[in-house]
């Protein structure tokens, strides 16, 4: 890997939200900013990998992000979310292999006119 060899058999483990929160790669990584995400952008290949990447990668990913599509395109057609955060954002578990938010957020959901 790079200049250095590494014996046969040897481990390796990639650590995603070391990936996800390198200041080289992203502009603000500990910033949760979803307009990076507009129109036009497209990060880098293996510099975002939510199910990983490659031929061992996730294999519901195709599934999951089919579902998860479905299911949100039909709650934003039909309702409005408004988290309820009160005073102060959520603050991030920021795990070993898996970034959560420590304690749930309520949302205020309203039906939209149609």
């Amino acid at each position: 890997v790079g200049n250095y060899m590494l014996p046969n058999n040897t481990q390796i483990h990639f650590f995603t939200y070391c990936i996800h929160h390198d200041a080289d790669i992203w502009k603000d990584p500990e910033v949760f900013d979803p307009s990076r995400w507009q129109e036009g952008f497209t990060p880098a290949p293996y510099t975002y990998m939510p199910f990983f990447a490659g031929p061992r990668g996730c294999l519901g990913k195709h599934f999951a992000m089919m579902s998860m599509k479905l299911t949100m395109s039909v709650f934003l057609r039909n309702f409005e979310f408004m988290p309820d955060f009160e005073e102060k954002e959520p603050e991030i578990d920021k795990g070993m292999a898996v970034m959560r938010i420590r304690d749930p957020v309520p949302y205020f959901l309203s039906p939209l006119e149609l």
